[in-house]
């Protein structure tokens, strides 16, 4: 995944990439690399728990400093009360019967630490899914398995 941001005048203002060829194509793995991508789907997991009322351990998933953007571009959440508070207030506005969460894609970077996931959040109502919300996140995380720094890119705007 890239993450692209511009300008408000709509200029690249700085790109970067998070791929990494020779894990992917090598099978080459440091603990770092394991460390991450467990994180990442442990996140998912928890992501998707907490939008099925299942758990709360979703808040259990990052380091004791951290900071999260959810969505990117938006102020810095940077802790945990301020992150329950954030996140009821996006299910009421966004997901207010809840959501599931639909994986489609997990890669560790070049650099270990920082990975990306590419999901569909799944709003619900009366139980079924009404709205798929293509997401991709990026995340640092460390070496202790704890998220960092979470940029979560996604835009209810209908695409033009």
């Amino acid at each position: 995944a890239d993450l692209i941001e511009f300008t408000e005048w709509g200029k690249v203002k700085g790109i970067s990439a998070y791929y990494n060829f020779a894990a992917s194509a090598l099978g080459v793995k440091s603990p770092q690399h394991s460390v991450t991508n467990k994180t990442i789907y442990g996140y998912l997991h928890a992501l998707h728990e907490l939008g099925t009322n299942k758990s709360l351990d979703y808040f259990n998933q990052f380091a004791d400093e951290f900071e999260v953007h959810d969505p990117f571009g938006t102020a810095p959440v940077l802790t945990i009360k301020d992150l329950q508070s954030k996140i009821k207030g996006l299910a009421t506005m966004v997901a207010p019967q809840g959501f599931m969460v639909k994986i489609k894609a997990v890669t560790v970077a070049a650099d270990e630490r920082f990975g990306s996931a590419y999901f569909d959040l799944m709003l619900l109502a009366s139980g079924k899914v009404i709205q798929e919300i293509p997401i991709i996140d990026i995340f640092e995380i460390s070496s202790a398995g704890k998220i960092m720094n979470l940029k979560a890119v996604w835009n209810l705007s209908p695409p033009r």
